[in-house]
């Protein structure tokens, strides 16, 4: 009988070796995943690959002398562990206010993001020479978002298929080895499927929020500039909306409520914030408008999302030792699992040590999947929605495609038209010899007597552009000086 050889067999498979590492960057980079989606949380009760791992990871979370010793970590911030902050954004420089930031927080790297991975609506290529292709996107802020807001999970079915089949089958697969007697094997994924749950479910019942500072009363407008080597996004739009991009950041919350609670009931009556991605597409297709000035057509830069509905939250209470030694609990449980596997797999026969095998190559496959996933992406998406960016009808928010710094220096002064134009030239092109100086207070003078535009516009792209390429054309004496 064939069973008879699988029972009976001298070999031996000895997965215990690999039962606890294997797969375990995949786990953890699933297991941060936890909180993007809906009921994922609920969804962990299967025997997963690398324990071991996942409890050196989440365990830095825990506080107190027993986990520091047991998970060598300096309790490391929720939100950076699970790759929710962390990111230092690009140089700001505010048009109005005067704030000039060296270095922006996490929400302005990923709309970085956003926009550097956007296409270009209109190639507007201004003067003659080419030296760096500048792209200067602008975005235009609708909304100022409350300073604190939380943020629901996306309900995406196709994910909570295959997590219903990996449970199923890792549950399967058990049954059968409590009906061959193979104990060990039973044992070892039973323990396996219980150590992952309860983590899941420990872990994934933090809240997730978005915050920001509140802008003093009396702020003036915070259109500004975020500036890298090669491209400017020009954000248009209040104070307090600028401030949500430049100083925001995500927050977990692990505090009694949200853990011993639960999701559900700590959450409701609040309006959801649902999120804009379907199919994990960060760039949804915009209507294909004709470029006059190429051949080709462009996609629009615009910022595409649902209208949000928030509501702000209460301050939360920190996230209290107590709370976040329950991580260390469910940590030090993943490392059991892992000891005991090491012990135990190995007296099981080669037909229970294959049962066992295979629920680990079933729960590794979902846990591929989960990684596989596009956190960032998950996140511009939540931001987009906050700050309500979305096409305007008739009106596409452009990005603009500029031969040199200098133009796009001076088209960013004709898009913002600051109070103090000279200020913020400055800034951008810090040249200050004499010609330099003259060519500054040419471009403050035609910037002041200008009508306001509206970039997105037909009429003002017409004028912007030609604009841009007669000042393109009295550049190269200045940058010749």
């Amino acid at each position: 009988m064939p069973q008879d050889l699988l029972t009976k067999t001298s070999f031996n498979l000895d997965t215990s070796g690999i039962a606890g590492f294997f797969g375990g960057e995949e786990a953890v980079t699933a297991m941060s995943t936890v909180h993007f989606f809906s009921g994922r949380w609920l969804l962990g009760w299967y025997n997963s690959p690398g324990s071991y791992t996942i409890a050196k990871c989440y365990g830095r979370l825990a506080r107190g002398k027993l986990w520091r010793g047991l998970f060598l970590g300096d309790g490391s911030d929720p939100a950076e562990l699970f790759g929710l902050g962390g990111k230092k954004g690009l140089r700001f420089v505010a048009a109005e206010s005067g704030t000039n930031l060296a270095a922006t927080g996490h929400l302005a790297y990923l709309l970085s993001k956003r926009c550097q991975g956007a296409e270009i609506e209109a190639q507007i290529i201004a003067g003659n020479r080419r030296n760096s292709c500048v792209n200067v996107s602008i975005v235009h802020l609708r909304c100022a978002p409350e300073t604190r807001r939380y943020v629901e999970s996306k309900r995406d079915s196709f994910s909570i298929f295959l997590a219903l089949l990996t449970i199923f089958t890792n549950i399967a697969v058990c049954i059968v080895s409590a009906v061959y007697r193979q104990w060990y094997s039973f044992a070892m994924i039973l323990l396996g499927i219980t150590a992952n749950g309860i983590s899941c479910l420990v872990i994934g019942s933090a809240i997730l929020e978005l915050r920001h500072s509140q802008p003093s009363a009396g702020s003036p407008r915070g259109d500004g500039v975020i500036i890298n080597d090669r491209d400017m996004i020009v954000l248009v739009g209040d104070e307090g909306a600028v401030n949500f991009v430049t100083g925001g950041s995500f927050l977990l919350d692990f505090s009694s409520k949200s853990i011993s609670g639960g999701k559900d009931g700590s959450r409701k009556g609040q309006d959801l914030v649902k999120s804009a991605a379907q199919g994990h597409n960060v760039f949804p297709n915009d209507n294909m408008i004709p470029d006059s000035g190429s051949t080709a057509t462009r996609k629009s830069l615009s910022d595409v999302a649902l209208p949000s509905r928030v509501e702000s939250l209460p301050s939360p209470s920190p996230s209290k030792p107590s709370n976040l030694n329950k991580i260390g609990a469910c940590a030090l449980l993943l490392t059991v699992q892992f000891v005991l596997q090491l012990l135990l797999i190995p007296q099981s026969s080669l037909f229970g040590q294959i049962l066992f095998l295979f629920s680990l190559a079933v729960s590794w496959a979902y846990n591929s999947y989960l990684a596989s996933l596009d956190r960032e992406s998950l996140q511009i998406n939540i931001i987009s929605e906050c700050l309500n960016l979305r096409p305007v009808a008739h009106k596409p928010v452009p990005k603009y495609d500029l031969a040199t710094w200098t133009g796009a220096a001076v088209f960013v002064a004709y898009v913002l038209r600051p109070s103090n134009c000279r200020e913020l030239l400055d800034q951008i092109i810090p040249n200050n010899t004499t010609t330099w100086s003259k060519f500054k207070e040419e471009i403050v003078h035609d910037v002041k007597s200008a009508p306001q535009l509206v970039a997105g516009e037909k009429d003002s792209n017409t004028v912007i552009t030609q604009r841009a390429q007669v000042v393109d054309a009295n550049i190269e004496p200045a940058e010749d000086a």
